[in-house]
């Protein structure tokens, strides 16, 4: 599969942010984790980099964020247990998702509080990732410098179902909820999804 230049530099920044704070052993997760999983780069028209970074590094990894001029952090949707960092190459803004999981050593999972809807107050809205697929975390067979959780294939299942390897378009052809702390995708009816938008197509020439 050829990459686009979007791919290409989404992934060399993904491999540069990696190894740049490689001390505090960033996972690629959500999309991310889907993308080099499946097709060992970044998801075509990806617009963020996704990665799980330990909640006790939070103030240790900031700080020296902020020490680099060309990182700028979102401070418009940041919160307590999620950053974003953000910065341009070559005319394309690169994002960097952190998501910060804290461990609990009596659980056998991390929480991911922020995740995909950012609710980080309702207890109901938390993920609960198990710990055996997530530790020990390894590095990524051909890119060193990325960590991955160590059941990379089953996290995958586990975040988007069995047809995790077949693509889908979020939004058009799936949503995301949580129930019981744990993920689940609900797929869209396709002819659906078309008829709303001819829908609001139509009634928008009367507009």
């Amino acid at each position: 599969m050829n990459k686009t230049k979007h791919q290409t530099i989404y992934l060399k920044n993904l491999i540069f942010f990696s190894k740049k704070f490689k001390k505090y052993k960033p996972v690629i997760f959500y999309g991310t984790l889907l993308g080099i999983v499946r097709e060992n780069s970044i998801i075509k028209n990806d617009d963020d980099i996704d990665l799980l970074v330990d909640y006790r590094f939070k103030k240790k990894i900031l700080n020296d964020i902020k020490k680099e001029k060309i990182f700028k952090i979102n401070e418009k949707i940041s919160d307590k247990y999620f950053v974003q960092i953000f910065f341009r190459v070559d005319k394309i803004m690169i994002f960097i998702d952190l998501y910060f999981y804290t461990n609990n050593k009596n659980n056998n999972f991390i929480v991911d509080r922020h995740n995909f809807f950012g609710n980080i107050y309702n207890k109901n809205f938390f993920l609960h990732i198990p710990k055996k697929l997530f530790f020990p975390i390894k590095r990524n067979i051909k890119f060193k410098s990325i960590y991955m959780p160590n059941k990379d294939l089953a996290l995958c299942k586990f975040l988007y179902g069995k047809d995790w390897n077949i693509p889908l378009k979020k939004n058009a052809n799936y949503k995301m909820k949580i129930i019981k702390n744990k993920p689940f995708i609900v797929k869209k009816n396709i002819l659906s999804y078309f008829a709303k938008n001819i829908k609001v197509s139509v009634k928008s020439l009367f507009n």
